[in-house]
């Protein structure tokens, strides 16, 4: 009654789904009203029109159909809640996360094409390395240690 601004008499009939978001009332009240004729306990998510200032923010309603000793159906036990923030901070965390997996998804395209453009070079410079070491003479008495070095580093590269 504080939140929507309407009396109980109001909301009797459906006179509540005036206050549902245009885009979510047909439904809002075919869920509901399903609901209803099973006799089930339900709960639905909508947005709901704040009377004091028209802003329409979300609601969790739960409902509990309550029974007799005899197990008759004698009424509905519902609740509404306010869950705005929660809702706000999911679609936050939505979109934060679909950005991480753009930049993600950048990083592994990244990663790949300057892996395939450093490999290429060096094995160039292994083959020619190699054909340098079997076809070529050295003089120098510390060529093999050199050549050892290299072969190191190239590796490790």
């Amino acid at each position: 009654i504080d939140y929507t601004g309407q009396t109980l008499d109001q909301t009797q009939n459906y006179g509540w789904s005036q206050l549902v978001h245009p885009s979510l009332m047909h439904a809002t009240v075919t869920e509901f009203t399903a609901r209803l004729q099973q006799g089930q306990p339900f709960h639905l998510e909508n947005q709901l029109r704040r009377a004091r200032d028209g802003e329409y923010r979300w609601q969790l309603h739960r409902a509990e159909p309550l029974h007799d000793e005899h197990g008759r159906f004698v009424r509905w036990f519902g609740t509404s809640t306010d869950v705005h923030d929660v809702k706000l901070s999911q679609q936050l965390l939505r979109e934060q996360n679909d950005e991480l997996l753009r930049i993600n998804e950048d990083l592994d395209n990244f990663v790949y094409t300057a892996s395939h453009d450093l490999k290429q070079p060096i094995h160039n410079m292994a083959g020619i390395f190699e054909e340098l070491t079997r076809t070529a003479y050295f003089r120098d008495p510390d060529a093999i240690k050199l050549i050892s070095m290299f072969e190191k580093s190239l590796h490790q590269i």
